[in-house]
């Protein structure tokens, strides 16, 4: 495989947030993970970073973006070097939820689009980094808005 066959499986792995230890995580850390594995793997220089955003953001509907739940999150995309420079890369958001939401494709040279618009920081690279291997996702504690928010995907991708 070449670096885009590796985005475009890891972006098409079905995004969902992990309710408890033993689910794979799927989400943008999760398959961020994956993904920079391949991609070193592959010979390419790779950085995770991280920032600032909300659930409020991806227009969620009503019925799940009013059950409590932690609205500020972090969202972890990939930095790859290609030719010398940084290039952003985020493979979140799989095929199978366009056209509700952006279907992000990586030409395996530019920038591609972020699926989540960054509020507040975005942060270093050094920073980023100590966010990525720190930080564990624990959906448990909001599990009826994960819950509500895996089962609405999971309807998109079925229309």
């Amino acid at each position: 495989m070449n670096r885009i066959e590796y985005f475009n499986w890891v972006r098409d792995i079905p995004y969902r947030c992990p309710l408890n230890a033993e689910e794979p995580d799927y989400c943008c850390l999760g398959k961020h993970k994956i993904l920079e594995r391949l991609l070193k793997n592959a010979g390419l220089e790779v950085r995770p970073k991280v920032c600032d955003s909300d659930w409020s953001s991806l227009n969620l509907p009503t019925k799940i973006i009013n059950l409590p739940h932690e609205d500020e999150i972090f969202h972890v995309y990939l930095e790859v070097k290609i030719n010398g420079k940084w290039k952003q890369i985020d493979a979140s958001l799989d095929r199978g939820l366009a056209p509700k939401f952006p279907l992000i494709e990586w030409d395996g040279h530019n920038d591609t689009l972020l699926c989540i618009e960054p509020k507040g920081t975005t942060y270093s690279p050094k920073s980023s980094l100590e966010i990525y291997h720190e930080v564990e996702n624990d959906f448990t504690s909001d599990k009826e808005f994960y819950s509500s928010l895996n089962n609405w995907l999971e309807e998109i991708r079925k229309k």
